[in-house]
Parts: structure tokens; sequence; C-alpha cells
């Protein structure tokens, strides 16, 4: 390559492109100069100063030329890598916990001298030592390789989460605040802080030292001197929705200095008292003591808002550095044997510092932060933790670098975890692994559970080291910011909401160098749960029991199996061990005293005692968990706890299974089958003790009981997806019927007016029914009765009363949970069938507040407030149960057939082979019993139920009917889909608001049908959620409920619903018979209807006027009476002081005849009455009421027309004896459903459903067909 030479240049500067060759610059610049030189000679001479300057260019310009820079010099890749790069051979064979630290390296050093100095004493040649050296330095090797991994691993973490934002101004006025609330407000925080270390302290494992039985904080003040905020800066460069401040934090409460002389005689100083249980005698010990607590923290404060309430979503807590601590601590407290601890031995309180750093800093500490989630905390009670479920789609992988050259092959899969300091460690989940390749392809889905946005997603590319002893070997790792899914997100809404990111290509990191591409999706999908809001009529938060809150069947499951009891059989001359008594020890100077859990400490059984019990827990047959090991105790304590992510609620089942871990093969003592809707449903009403079935007979046990808690969170993971899992439906047990007979001392929520209030029946949080509105009182009687299919004997029912207003949401009156008879929901002796009860007995319940959105950070054991405890009223009710016959649904039939195809095949393949003898492999044997145990455990499961077919299921009259939309159009966005049954004017079932005409998330609900002869369901979409039966709808249809069960069981209906607009309704019905003798009249359609009134005659009437005759006439009037001139006829009715019916005067008659007939709508016929009221026609002096009667509606039998003449005695209205007069009245009953609710916007009465019979006849038509039903095919499919 020739050099590029500027001529024209002034200078001798050579000007030389970037591909030039080193060695030629050389020599082309080399030339220059001679040609220079022999110019200089041939000129004239000049000055001898001026012959010895040359003007002599540089030889070298610049890092590439000094350096002889070659382009093949270039790094590359590989060559860009460290020492740490490659992985060393003792990386598959050591494991992580056995090199990679500095106290390794301080060991090796240690262990290596001490090996070297042996040698050297015992005068050994070099060759010893020479393999010490090479052993250690291999090692060494290996080590600090591991060590600078994971420097840069921390290094890269803090890269990839995201910063909290770097003036001051001063808080006096809320210190002062704080100054004036501290003592009221420190023994419930004192409280709080006791009693959540304490239950932390008591979970088995916390303690490490098995000497120390039992750890709890025994006295525990902050004193009466507040903490103060210093200091508070306010950062303006942040996003309209974000507010970043740096707060100052103090706090010296034994700095007396500025309190004032009424605060010095009441001052408290700061006091924790630790004790302990010490070996095995219950003796109480202070183990420490701490006062003089001060400490000064600066933190960042990053608060998030949002629109709803309550306007901040979350709350990320920061240390700026690490907290300046003092403190005075003794052990063993005050006693002759304290002493207090040596702070001043050098490098103790560097040490203590160094340590809270290294534990802190992956938490809250920069670039991390601690994140509070508002809306949670003020919704408290979870039991499961978790914001979300993180749907991960994996891709593929491009360009993996071999971390060896050793490795032959890459077999790679993927670990996900998440970054936090608790969890960091924990591999959430991993992929499949793909065989020999660096550039697999997955194409599978993943799903994380996610306990905060502040973590990063962790994702380790793994090489499998698969048929050797070898570990398998890290190949690189992925972070991800998880707030960078919320980018884009909407700042005026939460942002804790369903976001997906597609298409998210990542570098693989190993040792901060990229070695591949990562390339996957992320779905983000939100807790799914109810809005706190302020109450009305309170200044309390409350939960909003939305309609538009969805029970999901997908979501986060998590149980805690806390503590166990054994009960063995007794058996005369046992001698039970009762334990120690050991008293206090007088003589000791030590201030121990025996703890109260001694004294009334349970006896134990000996029999107890050679017992190492765990539990095993297995989910849908697969192990999932298991508890640590409680050994010889009667009362065992695990405190063992696991999260599930859950595709199908109600197909979940969980197997506990307690073992003897000090028997051989671990025997199985007792185990039990509980659902997971079950489980939550125990927990929800503090039923949590369930009671095993005793296996091993051997060990004498008469009954042994789990405490399981249970949670439940609702996670939408099935967005825009019909599959089965999403809408799948747990079968009922039965239904409970809530009698609601009367209200008694309302508290009156109005200034002007009295309340309108009305009873609504809830079941698990979600109103199932409600009754009619009773206007203007205080004592409102409704006789209405309201069914609640239930799906397990442990649901919660609750009663709320509220006040229906016209504009605006109702405000709640009272509320209470219905403690349900314990003899209500039972099994028949000896079957596995529910039994039928009716209790005959009323039961009364208080109503008091709404319950208030208690706090995470609330005690468990807080006291109710004033507000709470005050009684709001009373509420008469009564309480039956009807069981279901055990059927089969669509999709068990499913499941049974598929589950006897699976046992025969498994029958055919293993009849004739020992497992103990055939099968060698041990995992495989343990499979194959997995196996067989779980088909075991299905058709146990499926045993006591029957398969029957429509028309066996259609001869029952009664049952529960369960729809399935599965997906549909409306006419309109923004609208919701409504559904009624039978006579009841307000919705069973309101969707949540469908923001698109499309309905792409499939629902179902369910419904106690009494009469399905007579049984008509409506459809209807429309603008306002809470629209009753009589307002308007945009489109509707009003179809036979028995046309739904007959076109729709076996498959899709297309429901046609017309009016303004025309919807489309895709459903599915199921139907569930009910076993019942008969159900109460006033639940038959025979209760409600047109009843016609005929006044024949009346007999005897009381003389009225001076000519010895009277003008009479009747007035009829529906569970009221209206009176012209008479008190006691006014208390006879509440409201609507109008006669339905007036029959003409008779002049100057005793013994008249009417023969006239009115008609009138009933709405309850067994509990209405019938008011007559006999008056005399007076022009002058206004109308006497001559007599009056009440007619119970119960005495008329609508199914015996012939006897429906009645001769009503009346009696006198002043002192209610019997005047004489007799009114003949005949009636005629017709049932049908009426309609009884009103317009509220005009408070006018509207058209019954006899405006729309009509409309059932043509409604069959618009029930369209489909081929496939939602569970497959059926037999009966045309």
């Amino acid at each position: 390559m020739v050099a590029q030479v500027s001529a024209k240049a002034p200078t001798n500067e050579a000007t030389i492109t970037p591909q030039e060759n080193s060695v030629e610059v050389k020599e082309t610049k080399a030339a220059v100069m001679k040609e220079d030189t022999n110019e200089k000679k041939t000129k004239k001479k000049v000055k001898k100063d001026e012959d010895d300057y040359f003007d002599v260019a540089a030889s070298y310009v610049g890092w590439k030329q000094v350096g002889s820079y070659e382009n093949k010099d270039e790094l590359t890749l590989e060559d860009s890598f460290d020492e740490t790069h490659e992985q060393t051979f003792l990386n598959r064979i050591l494991p992580d916990i056995a090199y990679g630290d500095w106290y390794h390296s301080v060991a090796l050093f240690g262990v290596a001298s001490i090996i070297s100095f042996t040698i050297g004493k015992f005068r050994f040649s070099l060759g010893p030592l020479f393999i010490v050296i090479t052993i250690f330095s291999i090692y060494y090797r290996a080590s600090i390789k591991k060590y600078k991994t994971s420097i840069k691993e921390l290094v890269q973490k803090e890269i990839v989460v995201q910063k909290v934002e770097d003036d001051y101004e001063s808080m006096e006025w809320l210190n002062t605040l704080l100054d004036k609330f501290w003592p009221r407000i420190e023994p419930q925080v004192c409280q709080m802080v006791v009693e959540q270390v304490n239950t932390i302290l008591a979970t088995p494992g916390t303690i490490p030292v098995p000497l120390i039985k039992k750890l709890w904080i025994d006295e525990f003040s902050l004193g009466i001197k507040p903490p103060r905020i210093e200091r508070v800066k306010t950062f303006g460069n942040t996003a309209n929705d974000v507010v970043v401040m740096d707060w100052n934090l103090s706090f010296t409460p034994h700095d007396t200095i500025d309190l004032t002389a009424k605060q010095l005689k009441n001052y408290v100083n700061t006091k924790i008292v630790v004790k302990a249980f010490i070996g095995q005698k219950y003796v109480a010990i202070p183990v420490a003591s701490i006062s003089d607590i001060a400490f000064s923290i600066p933190i960042r404060l990053r608060f998030k808002l949002m629109t709803p309430f309550p306007h901040m979503e979350t709350v990320n807590v920061q240390l700026l550095d690490v907290p300046q601590i003092d403190v005075n601590a003794k052990v063993l407290n005050n006693s002759i044997f304290g002493w207090d601890f040596p702070w001043f031995i050098p490098g103790l309180l560097p040490f203590v510092n160094n340590m809270i750093k290294t534990y802190t800093g992956p938490i809250v500490m920069p670039p991390f932060s601690f994140q509070l989630n508002i809306p949670q905390l003020l919704k408290g009670g979870d039991s499961v933790s978790g914001v979300g479920i993180l749907e991960v789609t994996l891709r593929k992988a491009t360009d993996i670098k071999r971390s060896s050259k050793l490795d032959t092959s890459v077999d790679p899969y993927v670990n996900f975890m998440f970054g936090g300091a608790l969890n960091s460690d924990k591999v959430l989940a991993k992929s499949s692994t793909v065989r020999d390749s660096l550039n697999p392809v997955w194409d599978e889905t993943i799903f994380l559970i996610v306990d905060n946005l502040t973590d990063p997603l962790i994702i380790d590319v793994m090489d499998l080291a698969e048929g050797s002893k070898m570990k398998d070997l890290k190949i690189g790792r992925v972070m991800f910011d998880m707030n960078t899914l919320f980018d884009s997100a909407d700042e005026s809404s939460a942002a804790f909401k369903d976001v997906f990111k597609q298409g998210i290509s990542t570098p693989i990191v190993r040792n901060a160098k990229p070695i591949g591409d990562l390339h996957f999706d992320l779905k983000f999908h939100c807790v799914v749960q109810k809005t706190i809001v302020p109450d009305a009529s309170e200044e309390t938060l409350v939960e909003e029991n939305n309609d538009e809150f969805e029970e999901l069947n997908t979501g986060i499951a998590g149980f805690s199996v806390k503590e166990g009891e054994l009960n063995f059989t007794y058996k005369d001359g046992d001698d039970t061990d009762n334990g120690s008594k050991d008293q206090k020890d007088e003589d000791s100077d030590c201030e121990c005293e025996l703890s109260d859990e001694a004294a009334n400490k349970k006896p134990e059984d000996k029999r107890a005692k050679p017992l190492s019990l765990f539990v095993e827990v297995y989910k849908n047959g697969k192990l999932a968990h298991t508890t640590s090991i409680s050994k010889g105790t009667q009362y065992p304590k695990f405190g063992s706890s696991e999260r599930f992510i859950v595709d199908n609620k109600p197909k979940t089942r969980f197997k506990f299974v307690v073992k003897n871990g000090t028997a051989k093969k671990n025997t199985i003592v007792a185990s039990t089958i509980q659902c997971l809707s079950e489980l939550v449903d125990r927990t929800d009403i503090d039923k949590t003790w369930v009671s095993l079935s005793v296996k091993d007979k051997s060990l004498e046990i008469a009954d042994i009981k789990l405490n399981i808690h249970a949670g439940w969170k609702s996670v939408n993971i099935y967005s825009n997806s019909s599959t089965a899992a999403s809408v799948s439906y747990q079968p009922p047990i039965g239904v409970i019927r809530t009698f609601i007979n009367k209200a008694n001392n309302l508290k009156d929520l109005e200034t002007i007016g009295t309340i309108d209030p009305y009873t609504s029946v809830q079941l698990s949080g979600k109103t199932i029914g409600r009754t009619k509105t009773i206007d203007n009182t205080t004592t409102p009687i409704w006789n209405q009765a309201i069914y609640a299919p239930v799906n397990s004997p442990n649901q919660r029912i609750s009663l709320e009363v509220f006040d229906s207003e016209n504009s605006g949401k109702d405000k709640s009156i009272g509320y209470s949970s219905v403690k349900l008879d314990e003899s209500l929901i039972n099994k028949e002796p000896n079957s596995d069938k529910w039994a039928q009860k009716v209790i005959t007995d009323p039961k009364e319940i208080n109503l008091v507040a709404r319950p208030k959105a208690s706090s995470a950070f609330s005690s468990k054991k807080k006291k109710k407030s004033k507000s709470a405890m005050k009684k709001r009223g009373q509420v008469t009710y009564y309480e039956s149960f009807y069981p279901c016959l055990p059927i089969l649904s669509l999709e068990e039939i499913q499941e049974v057939d598929a589950l006897n195809e699976r046992a025969a095949q498994f029958k055919e393949k293993y009849a004739h082979i020992d497992l103990e003898k055939g099968i060698t492999d041990k995992d495989e044997r343990e499979a194959i019993k997995a196996e067989q145990s779980e088909i075991e455990e299905l058709q146990d499961l499926y045993s006591h139920k029957l398969k029957l077919d429509l028309d066996e299921l259609l001869s029952y009259n009664s049952g529960v009917l369960a729809i399935t939309v599965l997906s549909g159009e409306v006419s309109s966005p923004n609208t919701y889909i409504q559904a009624f049954f039978d006579e009841s004017g307000y919705s069973r079932y309101t969707s949540h608001q469908l923001k698109t005409r499309a309905i792409k998330q499939p629902y179902n609900f369910d419904q106690f049908i009494k009469e399905l002869e007579w049984s008509v369901t409506t459809f209807r979409v429309v603008k306002k959620a809470n629209n009753n039966k009589a307002e308007d709808f945009i489109s509707e249809l009003v179809i036979p409920t028995m046309e739904i069960v007959k076109n729709c069981y076996y498959k899709p209906g297309i429901l046609t619903l017309t009016g303004s607009g025309t919807s489309k309704l895709m459903i599915q019905a199921e139907w569930f018979p009910v076993l019942t003798s008969k159900l109460p009249q006033s639940d038959l359609i025979t209760n409600f209807g047109d009843l016609k009134v005929t006044v024949k005659n009346a007999t005897n009437v009381p003389i009225s006027d001076l000519n010895g005759f009277s003008d009479p006439y009747v007035e009829l009037y529906l569970n009221s009476g209206g009176d012209k001139s008479n008190k006691i006829s006014k208390n006879l009715l509440n409201k609507n002081n109008d006669p339905f019916f007036k029959t003409k005067t008779i002049k100057k008659n005793l013994n008249p005849e009417w023969n006239e007939t009115g008609r009138v709508q009933v709405g309850n016929r067994v509990n209405d009455y019938l008011t007559l009221q006999l008056y005399d026609k007076d022009v002058a002096s206004g109308d006497d009421l001559l007599g009056v009667a009440i007619f119970p509606l119960s005495h008329i039998d609508p199914d015996s027309p012939e006897s429906s003449d009645f001769a009503i005695s009346m009696l006198d209205p002043e002192t209610g004896k019997d005047t004489g007069a007799i009114v003949n009245v005949s009636f005629e009953f017709e049932p049908k459903f009426i309609l009884s609710v009103e317009k509220r916007e005009t408070n006018l009465a509207v058209k019954g459903l006899s405006t729309g019979i009509s409309t059932v006849g043509t409604a069959v038509g618009s029930v369209g067909k489909l081929k496939k039903g939602l569970f497959g095919k059926k037999g009966k499919d045309k």
C-alpha cells in the first residue's frame, strides 16, 4: 500500500489514510526526508546559525502509529472477555456455598499456611508442597473468579433497576402535629409492632438456636417523644403523577432539653425487653434489654398518584445512607448477671453498619426501594401476597457464546426469578431444555407471581449437565426492569393494570459482557380486587360491594399449614405425661418467671414423643410442598406456607398427607382432600381446623386435625379467551333459603324524611338477591325469601340493609354476617348425600356499621371502634337448606370418560407387574405409584355422583340454573347485561361495563329456579348497572327458562335481544336438580297473580242515620286501610291511602246487594292481606266508618275456585268487637308473575309481565343452535 502525500502542504507533514500500513509509513517518511536534504545542499549557503537548523517532521503521530496498530490487531468479542468469563473445572463440581466469597479466600490462605508449615515442620521435600500449591491455586482461581462475577452481577443489577430521583425546607408544622398526636398513637404503634414481630418469632424454624425454645418481645415502648422530620426536599422535574421527596428523620427520645415541665413530669424513655424460653423448663429469661434508642435516617419517598380513590397508588421508600444508630443494650437485662453490650470493641460498630448495609442494601438502599401498594394496604386482610401475575412468552435465544472451549454441546434452558433480597436465589419457574443448540427456540409461556414492581426480573440461561454428577452451568443472565412495562401507562389511571410488551430483545450478559440475545414477550396481569371508597354515611373507608367486581377462576392461591393436634385413643391405666410443672426459682438472682404458657400448657400424651411429623401437600395429585418436621409433641407446629398460580379454581384440589418421619419409608399417619374453594371459604369464616382421616391405626390416634389457612386473589390470566378453565363452574351442593321477615329500630340516615330500607343477601361478599323497598319506615316488613346456591358448607352469608336513593348510590344502614347453624348443612348418616333441613324457629341478628377497610398494619387483635359496635337495628329471618341431587356436570362427564380410559390403560400396562420387584428404578416406581394414587383419588371424587341425560334432569321441577355467557355482541358500547328471573324486579346478575360492543371475556352465574315449568328468564342490555325491571332498556329478550335448558344444554345457543338496538348472546346452560319435598307456598307461582274480588252483599249493617237506616258502601285496600274519620284504621297501612276498589252506595238499606267486581295485582298472596272498610255515606258531616275487617289472602286456595266464597265479619273500629255485620265476598285468583317495582325517576307504576307474555311464545325462535358445546361434542348433538 502506497501512502498518499499532499504536495501542496506548506509543511512536510504527510496525510495518511486510516488504512495505511505502519512499515510503509516509516519508509515513505524516510524518502521524503532524504529528498529535502538533497535540496538543501544545492541551495546557497546561509548563516552558520541557520545552517544548524533543520525542519524535521514527526515520525509517529497518534496512538495507532506509536502502537504500530494494524487491522488484524482489532479486538474481537472474545478478546474483550476477561479471565472471569471462562468457567473453570471446579464450577461444575463445587456447590455455590463452598466458594466465591471473601471468607473462602481467608480460609484458603489459613489452611494452606497450616499445611505448608506442617510439611516444612516434618522436613518433607518440595514435591508435596507443589501438590498443595497446585490444588489451592486452582481452588483460589475458581473462587476469585466467582467473587468477581458476583460483583459484576450486582453492578449489572444496579444498572438495570430504575433509580429514584437529588433546597430543603423545614417541617415544623408536621413536627408540632406529631408532638400532639404521638402520646395517643404510640401505644397502638407499639402494640402493632409487638404482635407482628412476635408472630414471626413464633413461627417454627425462625430461631436457629435449639436451646432457645421460644423468643418474644416482652416489653416495648417508644417513649413519649415522637420522631422528627428535620428537613424535606421536593423534586420538581418529575412526571405529572409522580412526587419525589427527600426526608431526614431523627429520633432522640432520651434528649429532654426541648421538653416542657408537664412533658418531663410524664416522661417515659424507650425500652425494649426480649425474653426467651431456655431449655425444657419453660422458664422465661430476659435475654436482652434495649434503651436510649436514637437514630438519624435520610430517606427518599416516591409517590405514584392516580385518579381513583385513594388517589395514591404506590409509595417507594429508599434509604439514602446507612442509618446512624446509637443504643444502650444490655444482656440479661438489669439482673446481677447483666452486662452492657461492648460497643467499645474496635471495629464492632463499623462491622454492624456494614452488616446493615449488606442486608438492607438489596432491599431499600439505592438503587433499590421498598414499594407499598396503598389500595392493597387499605384493603388489608390478605392471606396471600402478590400484586399480579407476569406472563412470559419465551421465544428464542440467538448467538449464544460457549462458556468453555471444553463444552462439546450446549443444552440450554432458562430459570426465572425476581431480584429481591429475600427471593433472588429462589427459582420460580424454568423452561424446557433444547438439546445441543446455540440458537435455541422455546416458544412457550410461563407464569410468575409478582410481589412488587421494584425487583427486576432475572432470567438465567443455563446449560443442562445431564447424565453426570456435575451441576448445571450458568451461561449468562438477563435482568429486566419491571417498571419499564408501565412507561406508556396512562398517567390518570392506576399503574397496576394489565399491560403488554411485545418483541423484547435484550443481551444475555456474562461477566458484564454480552454473549447472546434473548427474545421474549411480557404481559402483566394485575390482581382484580374490590374498590375502596369512603362510606357515604360515615367518615370511614369501606370496600365497595360493586357488581363490576368479578370473582374469577384464575389467580393466585396460597395456603399455610400452621399447626396440628393429635388426640389419642384412651385406655385404662394410661399415664399421660402432663409435662413438667417447674416453679419459679426463688433463689436465683435472674429475673425469671414461670410462663403463662407453661402454667396453662395442654397435657402431652407420652405416645406422641416418638413421632416426628411433617406434612406433604399434593396439588392435583402432584407433590407441591413439604413442611418442616415437628418432633415429639401432641401439638406439632409447622408454620409452613406456599403460593401457587391457579388456572382453574373449581378444579384445584389439595391433598394433605401427615407422615411420620421416624418410621421406615415415612409412614402415612393421616390424610385429607380439600378443594381450594372450600379452604378459602373456611378461612373466610374462621373455621380453619380440618379433620383428617387416620390411616395408621397402630399409633392409637383417634383424631388428627390441621390448622390450614388459605387465601385467594383473582387475576385474569385468560383475558379475551373462552377456554373451559376460564369459565369453569363449580356445581352446587344445595341452596340456602333465607326468609327475610322484618327489621326493627333501623338507624335513620335521613336528615329530612325517613329511610326507604331494603335488605341485600350476599354470599361470600357477592350480592345474590335483595328484597323489595319499603318506603318511609324504620320498621319494615318484607316477608320475602332469597335463595343462594352454595358449593361449600363453609361459605359466608351476610345481610346488609340499605337506604334506597333515587339518585346516587344507596347508603348502607347496617351489616351483619349470618352464622350458619351447625346443623343446617350436614350429610345424611352413613351417606355422602347432603340432608334437607328446614328451621322453623326465627333468628334475630343485630346490625352494625359496615366493616372498615382494614389496614395491613392493623393489629389482629384490635378492638372494634365504638361506631362499629353501635347497633343499627335488628333483622329477623329464617333459614333452610335444600340439597342438590349429586350429578356430574358436562365438564365432569368428559373428565370421567377420560379418567376411565386412563385407568384402563394403566391397568393394562401395569396389571401383571410387581412394582416393588419388577421396577428397579426408584424414580420410575414412585412416578407409577403417584399416577395410581391420582387415578384412585379422582375415581373416589366422582364415585358418588350420578350421570343423567337431559330428559332425566328435566323431570325435576326445582333446581339451580347455571348460565355461561361465552361471547356476544351488544348494540352499543358502555352498556351492561342484566338477567332477571321470574317475579324478581331486580337483576340477579349484572355484568361489568362493556367498553366495546363485543363480549370478549366469558362469565357465568347461577340462579335457583323454584318451578321450571313456569319460570321465565329476561335478558336485557341497559345503560345503567342499577336499573330495575321497570326501567328503560336498549334491548330485551323474555324467554321461558325451560327453553333455555332444552336448547342450550348440550351445545351453546344464540339469543337475540331486540328493542331500540339488537344484541346477541351466545350462552350455554346447565341444570342441577334440587331435592325438595315441598317448597313453601310463598315461593311458588301461586303466590303471585291477579286477584278479582267480587263484593256480593252485606247483612246486618249497623244503623247510622236518624231514619233507622244507613247508606252503605265498601272500600277495599291491599295491605292497608285508609281512614276518613278514625285513628285506629290509620295504623293499618304505612303507605297508599287510596283504595283499589270502591262499591256504589246503596241508599237506606241494612242488607245491601252490590255484586260489583274489582281487580288488583298481588305480589305476595301468602303474606298480603285485604282490608275491607264499610262506610255510611253522609254528605253533611262526612262518611261514617261502620266496620273494618282484615282478610289474609293466604285463605284463598288458587287451586280450588269453588271454595273462594267468604263471609267476612266486620269489627268495630273503636272497640274491635264484632258489629254483627257480614260482608259476603268471592275471590278469583289467576297465578302469574307480576312486576312489583317502579321507575325510580317518576315513581309511577308500570305494566307487568302481562304486556310481555306474547314475547315468551315467540322467543323460542330466537334461540340458535351450534354444533359443539362449551366442553366438546355431545352424544345428543344433532
